[in-house]
């Protein structure tokens, strides 16, 4: 019986293809309750949310803001600004720079704040 390694990176791609199927499982879950009339209420993984929060500002407002507003935004959701680079890192960042004073909301991100858009509002109650 040979024996399997992992190395971190193996396993930060596995755990990637995890999401990506589960947010496809629930593309469809979504669709399914919108053809038979149910409401169902998506709920996002829980790294997912004080990002959404900080999307969902950006996207309100066209999804282009000046870095101003983006340092405004990620104050008001509760992040320490010196430590959101991770919005504009890796192979598929969130957002990205216009020019040099101003960052976009990519579509994929834009995408995920209209999915969980009754999950938002539902937050805004509270």
């Amino acid at each position: 019986m040979s024996s399997i390694e992992l190395n971190k990176e193996d396993i930060k791609e596995i755990l990637n293809a995890l999401d990506k199927a589960r947010n496809e499982l629930d593309n469809i879950r979504a669709i399914l309750a919108k053809l038979t009339g149910e409401t169902v209420l998506l709920i996002p993984p829980e790294w997912e949310r004080k990002r959404l929060k900080a999307w969902a500002k950006i996207h309100e407002k066209g999804d282009l803001v000046t870095y101003d507003e983006w340092q405004k935004i990620v104050n008001h959701v509760g992040y320490d600004p010196r430590g959101t680079g991770g919005f504009f890192a890796g192979d598929n960042p969130s957002l990205i720079w216009v020019g040099e004073d101003k960052v976009a909301l990519t579509k994929w991100a834009a995408q995920e704040v209209e999915k969980y858009r009754q999950w938002l509002e539902s937050q805004e109650k509270k």
